[in-house]
């Protein structure tokens, strides 16, 4: 509007000296215009883009030749399609040229008609343009702000969108953070899917006019959005982008900012850039948990804490800032004291968010609560002193649901009612979390009589605002007649929320409602109810499904059904089928709630669950009579499924076994060789067998000495079955027994090993005693290699590279040393190398080939993470991935003479006629291991050794 104005100006003077005034005074006029032009070229330049068109090009020369021609355009100026042409303009220049043409052009008619009508409104629409227009974008911005922070989530994003066409009219500089807030506004409004073109806008505009502190906010933005959207690719991706605008373009960025080297601004103006830095690894660390990279993300989150806290971290800065040299100092601009001080905000709001995403990790993922309530405890302290108390009613809440699950009820429950505290006067979000954290904690203590009138309070709240949160309200009330007994009222009021949960389509909502309905047509149902119950179950796995198939990666995927909630809904179908006698369903229900990344990684992405009928044709190929038996646990019991191939259809049994028990008596009594041995030294080695009901099926199922293969479920992967007993005897004397993880992944293992064949070299390939302090590990390997007929390669000579060349060259390959668990990180357990290091399990995956057999004599190299999807994560998922068909490992670290004893076995056993299968071998070599020594006759010292894969 500057050059509007100075061509108005033009008009003006020449309108004077028509009327007489000095020339030499019209001159100094249209020079004050000219130069007006030159400024507003300049800051033009300065901004980039479509501002790049200089008006000295545009209007300025246009009102120069409209002053001399003496309104020889005033015919044309005057007619009205002026109007239409300027309303339609889509370019600003274009806009302008016209405007002064006409202004111009009016003043020197000789009746100036056009005056009334167009010079006016052209004058007041530059005032209007700084101060209406701004003040109407501004009022409706902070419109779209509280509907946002009351949960009117189309409201505010209608309001967030009305200011565009005003901004459209604006300079690039000014219109870019009107395009960043609608963005943020669909953000806030969850529809990150949405956002990401407005973030996408906003980072161009600021790129073009050279804004790199701004194009690094859009880029956090676009991040944030890309992870909520689960784009997670990308959002590394745009991280990664955002690191090399850091890098590239930042410096100088802050040198033309402010060229005053070492002065405060500069220094405030750096500190605003690592900030932004920071804040990218916050993303990167979320990003990183969700895809399950636990290491990566814990890493990210310690090298944020450690920019931001500390003696000479950010936030230590800011406050001396605020607190010492803008206090004294009297030369400090006031926009620098000012930049200061806001800076030092978010800085200490960047450091609590840090330290909920680690608490988060610790408690979550790590199950590590105590430590997740450290960096609570220190989260609220840090919001408290700094008034933050949003963040500081995030911490609380947080605080309060790590307590839950340590089950300090009545420490959550004072924390809890200060986060209702805190959440007065907050957005409705904050109060409903609050009043749905003290109805859970009250249910989950059978508190009902306590719990209803806070799940009112929910409701009555989410009417006003959050309606679509009131479902989760309303689920909790419906649970709690369930608990009652009150089925009919709970399943009335069930069936009103699925409705609504359907009109919103959302589907967590919709997930969450399908389970509770079949929960209430479950309990004292009759079979037409239970038939209603599956209707529900099936639905709610539906959507599951379809949500899990809209993922890119692996991970994603992994990570996709690793809540429990999400988990249940499978565990209720399957019981269900079985208590309907529907076999063919449970099983095929239970292949569809097990380990699928790790199935669609060895069969393709495309490749479905297993059914029955498909199934039952892969047992038909083994060759030999075989069993068969897929274990799926529910809070209930276990259901034991079997399967073969003369079976026209599964057969299910439920075995009475409290999951909460199991879970106790595993955690104290295995994964590790010295719990196993004080559990048989101690004498208690009857309370294992106490769980032999899991295996008692197999003696009507399957006759001695054919071959069992057995695909656990939860807990049960860490517990060698088969060394429970059966007719007065061990699973394994009986039959020899193989593991896999689903009937799925057993298909994909059986068509590795029909695939596999030596790429030429040494057909075996022996590693042992890597780190120079198992002697007996050096002798095992020496005995394994004499049997094999090749040299093993021993001490520091084992080293990444021989030993990823020698397992993808060999049919055969057996280590013997330390291997690593990584709880946090199951994909980075590995085996220890001479030098140290770790080879990984994800990079045993990356092998082109690996080996027929990989028989791995380690501590705990059979022991793998699993998700509530039961997904397997650890080694044998690496050797898997890689193609390896059959994986010998063990579960706990075995003496080291009895374990190279049952290796030397296992391979004499392996390589004689008379041993049909690699499931044989090991079952002859535990038995002659058990045999040779008394001593060896303990459970510890034989029973962690499992055949994962292909038993033939």
């Amino acid at each position: 509007m500057v050059v509007v104005c100075a061509s108005v100006a033009v008009g003006m003077l020449g309108d004077l000296v028509v009327a007489g005034l000095p020339r030499w005074l019209a001159l100094v006029g249209v020079a004050w215009a000219v130069f007006l032009g030159l400024l507003a070229t300049r800051e033009r330049l300065r901004q980039g883009g479509v501002w790049r068109l200089p008006p000295m090009l545009t209007a300025v020369p246009l009102a120069f030749a409209c002053w001399a021609g003496q309104g020889s355009l005033m015919a044309w100026a005057a007619t009205p399609w002026i109007v239409a042409l300027v309303v339609a303009a889509a370019v600003r220049g274009l806009a302008e040229i016209v405007i002064a043409a006409a202004v111009v052009g009016a003043f020197f008619a000789p009746d100036a008609t056009i005056f009334t009508w167009y010079a006016v409104p052209a004058l007041a629409g530059a005032l209007a343009e700084g101060l209406v227009l701004r003040l109407v974008s501004e009022l409706l911005r902070e419109g779209a702000r509280t509907a946002t922070r009351g949960g009117s989530a189309r409201r505010a994003r209608l309001l967030a969108v009305l200011p565009l066409p005003i901004a459209l009219l604006q300079r690039g500089a000014e219109r870019a953070p009107v395009v960043h807030f609608v963005g943020a506004t669909f953000a806030l409004t969850h529809k990150p899917h949405a956002a990401l073109r407005w973030d996408r806008w906003a980072m161009r505009l600021y790129r073009r006019r050279g804004m790199v502190a701004r194009e690094l906010g859009a880029l956090s933005d676009l991040a944030t959005n890309l992870h909520s959207a689960g784009r997670h690719d990308e959002g590394l991706a745009t991280i990664e982008h955002a690191q090399q605008v850091v890098s590239e373009r930042l410096p100088a960025f802050l040198k033309r900012e402010n060229p005053d080297v070492g002065s405060l601004g500069e220094q405030v103006l750096a500190a605003r850039a690592e900030y932004d830095v920071v804040h990218l690894f916050l993303i990167e660390g979320r990003i990183r948990r969700d895809v399950g990279d636990i290491s990566g993300a814990c890493a990210v989150a310690d090298s944020g804490l450690a920019k931001l806290d500390g003696d000479n971290g950010l936030r230590s800065r800011c406050e001396s800032w605020t607190t010492g040299v803008l206090a004294r100092s009297a030369v400090v601009s006031a926009q620098d004291k000012g930049l200061a001080s806001v800076l030092r905000g978010v800085v200490i709001g960047e450091l609590i968010d840090f330290l909920m995403f680690k608490a988060n990790l610790a408690g979550t993922l790590l199950h590590d609560d105590e430590s997740a309530l450290g960096l609570l405890d220190r989260a609220r302290q840090v919001a408290a002193a700094a008034k933050d108390r949003g963040r500081e009613f995030m911490a609380t809440y947080n605080y309060a649901t790590s307590l839950v699950r340590l089950r300090r009820y009545g420490e959550a429950e004072t924390t809890l009612r200060s986060a209702l505290e805190l959440a007065e006067g907050a957005d409705a979000g904050a109060r409903l979390m609050a009043l749905g954290g003290m109805a859970n904690l009250y249910r989950l203590q059978d508190r009902l009589d306590e719990a209803e009138p806070w799940y009112g309070k929910a409701l009555d709240l989410a009417a006003q605002s959050h309606a679509s949160m009131g479902i989760n309200a309303g689920l909790g009330l419906a649970l709690i007649r369930l608990s009652r007994g009150e089925v009919e009222a709970a399943r009335r009021e069930l069936g009103t929320l699925v409705a609504r949960a359907e009109q919103l389509n959302s589907d967590a909502f919709l997930r969450a409602a399908y389970l509770a309905a079949g929960k209430a047509y479950e309990q004292d149902g009759g079979r037409e109810d239970l038939q209603r119950a599956c209707g529900y179950y099936r639905s709610a796995i539906e959507r599951l499904e379809r949500g899990r198939a809209s993922l890119d990666s692996e991970e994603e995927r992994l990570r996709f059904l690793g809540g429990e909630a999400r988990v249940e809904v499978y565990e209720r179908m399957v019981a269900t089928c079985v208590t309907l006698g529907k076999p063919v369903d449970a099983f095929d229900f239970a292949e569809r709630g097990k380990a699928r990344a790790l199935a669609e990684r060895l069969g393709g992405e495309d490749e479905d669950p297993l059914a029955w009928p498909a199934f039952q044709a892969v047992l038909a190929t083994a060759g030999t009579p075989l069993l068969f038996v897929e274990y799926f646990t529910t809070v209930a019991g276990v259901l034991v499924i079997g399967a073969r191939a003369d079976w026209d259809r599964p057969r299910a049994v439920r075995v009475p076994l409290d999951r909460a028990g199991l879970r106790r008596f595993t955690l104290t009594n295995f994964g590790s060789a010295g719990r196993v041995r004080e559990m048989v030294l101690g004498g208690l080695e009857e309370l294992w067998h106490g769980h032999d009901p899991l295996v008692s099926p197999i003696a009507q199922w399957s006759s001695p000495d054919e071959p069992v293969v057995l695909a656990p479920h939860g807990l049960l992967h860490y517990l060698p079955l088969h060394a429970l007993r059966l007719d007065d005897r061990y699973l394994i004397e009986r039959n020899p027994v193989s593991y896999t993880a689903s009937a799925s992944v057993l298909r994909a293992c059986r068509a590795a090993a029909a695939r596999q064949t030596v790429p030429g070299g040494s057909p075996y390939a022996v590693f042992g005693d890597p780190t120079g302090d198992l002697p007996h590990a050096r002798s095992e390997a020496e005995a394994v290699a004499a049997l094999l007929d090749t040299t093993p390669v021993l001490g520091t000579r084992v080293t990444r590279a021989a030993v990823m060349d020698a397992f993808q060259g060999a049919d055969i390959a057996h280590y013997a040393g330390h291997a690593r668990f990584d709880a946090a990180d199951p994909l980075a357990s590995g085996l220890c190398l001479g030098d140290g290091t770790v080879l990984t399990a994800r990079e045993v995956a990356t092998m082109v080939r690996g080996p027929w057999l990989a028989t791995l004599s380690g501590c705990e190299t059979g022991v793998s993470g699993h998700h509530p999807g039961d997904d397997v994560q650890g080694l044998v998922r690496g050797f898997l991935s890689a193609g390896t068909s059959t994986v010998l490992a063990s579960l706990w670290r075995v003496p080291d003479d009895s374990a190279g004893y049952l290796m030397t076995r296992f391979y004499e056993n392996l390589h004689s006629a008379a041993v049909p299968t690699k499931a044989e071998a090991l079952r002859r070599a535990i038995v002659e291991t058990r045999d040779h020594d008394h001593r060896w006759k303990l459970l510890h010292h034989w029973a962690p050794f499992t055949l994962l894969g292909d038993w033939d």
